[in-house]
């Protein structure tokens, strides 16, 4: 009888090792689309769109010769863009609603090669005029713009929120709820009838890159479980998709922060990927400057981060982030990078494969 039961206690043992063990399957980017903050590079732009990744975003500028002459130029190289009206596109210290429509229309018409239009960039942290931190304000800003736009382009994009933070940001006494409640209001006023999605910006405060770090917030939890909460307060809101128009870690000079820059990029894709209403990643940014070092191509030389790789393969392949499965060619011409999968993900077990692999787990640890 005594056997009896430590063999049973040693069987139940060996199924909780086994379940505990078996590999979880892991995401992939089947209806995720990876994309870039441009960072105003051609070259860099062109070493992308060869890699499979086409979708950009930037400000719009009104009667910018550069700005109409870069948006045509990487269009005809296949891009796509995200067009962010903002500060850049109404210009003047004490600008109007009015002013605001006038700018808008004159966008649209300046630049007929974009379809997704981006209603502000962080209306809640970047104060301006009129939008003055009021979230009735912007909901009238994200009414009039996306009444403008669908009136002569029916099927654009109108994202808003303008990436509503889902971190803290440390000295703006911006917390997770507080950003929240800014976007419900606008919600609340009647937002929902103007937007095809929603923006969000997703960052590691504070210099955070580990997701697994305990009290990361006052709430106690991980930068994993914050975005996770909200992430889900915004889709239970608005039931819209999601883009995260930001999301990045600086790269550093090439020193240990290079670890961290993937590290932080490996784990925030698995997990965003996990959400089926995140739709698009726009990481911040492609190209990387001494003075600006969030890219993943060093400039002038054109050196490819370790994070490159991560980011290309994540989204040639669903090959689950931090996997080495890529290698590149890396010319400066903007049309002769090409990147090789070497390793391609592994198909989905059927149920008689997991079952084999349940028992012979199971024997192993009787």
């Amino acid at each position: 009888m005594v056997k009896g039961l430590y063999l049973m206690d040693r069987f139940i043992l060996a199924l909780v090792a086994v379940f505990l063990t078996m590999p979880i399957a892991s995401a992939t980017t089947s209806n995720l689309q990876l994309c870039f903050n441009s960072a105003g590079n051609l070259t860099a732009m062109g070493m992308a769109v060869d890699n499979g990744i086409n979708c950009f975003r930037t400000d719009i500028g009104i009667n910018s010769q550069y700005g109409s002459q870069y948006i045509s130029a990487t269009s005809g190289m296949g891009a796509q863009w995200l067009g962010i009206l903002d500060y850049a596109t109404v210009n003047g210290l004490n600008w109007t609603l009015s002013d605001w429509n006038a700018s808008v229309s004159a966008a649209i018409s300046q630049y007929p090669e974009i379809h997704a239009w981006e209603i502000w960039n962080e209306p809640d942290y970047f104060r301006s005029a009129y939008q003055d931190w009021n979230a009735t304000h912007y909901y009238y800003m994200m009414r009039s713009a996306s009444t403008i736009i669908k009136s002569k382009y029916p099927n654009d994009t109108v994202v808003c929120f303008g990436g509503a933070a889902i971190h803290a940001i440390t000295g703006a006494n911006h917390t997770v709820d507080s950003e929240y409640q800014f976007y419900k209001q606008a919600w609340d006023d009647g937002a929902s009838q103007y937007c095809d999605a929603i923006s969000i910006h997703a960052y590691g405060d504070g210099g955070q890159y580990n997701f697994s770090t305990l009290g990361y917030d006052s709430n106690g939890l991980t930068l994993a479980g914050e975005w996770g909460y909200a992430l889900n307060l915004y889709e239970n809101l608005t039931h819209k998709p999601i883009w995260v128009t930001e999301i990045g870690y600086e790269a550093g000079n090439l020193t240990a922060q290079d670890i961290q820059q993937p590290k932080f990029m490996e784990q925030s894709l698995n997990l965003l990927s996990s959400y089926p209403f995140v739709k698009r990643i726009y990481w911040f940014q492609l190209a990387n400057y001494p003075t600006y070092p969030w890219g993943l191509i060093e400039m002038p030389g054109m050196q490819l981060n370790p994070a490159w790789y991560i980011y290309i393969n994540f989204s040639q392949s669903g090959v689950p982030a931090g996997t080495k499965a890529i290698t590149s060619n890396t010319s400066t011409s903007a049309k002769s990078t090409t990147t090789t999968i070497e390793q391609q993900p592994r198909p989905s077990q059927s149920l008689w494969d997991r079952i084999v692999q349940f028992f012979s787990s199971l024997l192993r640890h009787l």
